[in-house]
């Protein structure tokens, strides 16, 4: 199934994302089940020795990747063969937040967390596995030399960290 979403990314994804830009231009959240394939496709980079790199949106292939590009990519493999495709080729963090994502208080496995200093320019992103022991795990793509963290691994923050700013629900196309 994974292999047959790669070829589809890597093959198809251009020509079937154009023929989708004349559809309705109207968003819609992300469904759990894509969101839950996503996050599966976290798990694939966080065990594929990925390196973090600024801008990086590599293919499962290549691997060096930043958190929205881990985004963009793994929600690319999850819509692949489905109904939806993302109303976009490359995001951003901020436009993540601001435009392809709505707030939510209660994320679903695969869902978007927002992260940084300033609730309204979030600067860092992953994808929610889910909260255990008063932590939030999650999924992400980072350089931080002083922790031995270069890429792609699931890692967990205190539930009231206040690096956490919000969670988002993609929205898709259909």
């Amino acid at each position: 199934m994974k292999t047959q979403a790669l070829c589809f990314v890597l093959f198809g994804y251009l020509c079937s994302s154009c023929t989708g830009l004349n559809q309705s231009p109207e968003l819609t959240p992300c469904p759990a089940d894509i969101a839950r394939q996503a996050l599966e496709y976290a798990f694939d980079y966080s065990t594929a020795d990925t390196e973090y790199e600024f801008g990086g949106q590599d293919s499962l292939r290549a691997i060096k990747i930043d958190c929205s590009g881990l985004a963009v990519n793994c929600y690319k493999y999850a819509v692949a063969g489905t109904d939806y495709y993302l109303p976009f080729y490359d995001a951003a963090v901020i436009n993540f937040f601001r435009e392809w994502s709505v707030s939510t208080i209660d994320p679903r496995p695969g869902d978007l967390i927002f992260m940084g200093d300033d609730k309204n320019s979030p600067t860092h992103m992953s994808l929610f596995v889910k909260k255990e022991g008063g932590n939030i795990r999650f999924i992400d793509s980072t350089l931080k030399p002083e922790e031995l963290i270069n890429g792609v691994s699931e890692r967990h923050y205190p539930e009231n960290d206040e690096r956490f700013l919000s969670f988002g629900i993609l929205l898709l196309k259909k």
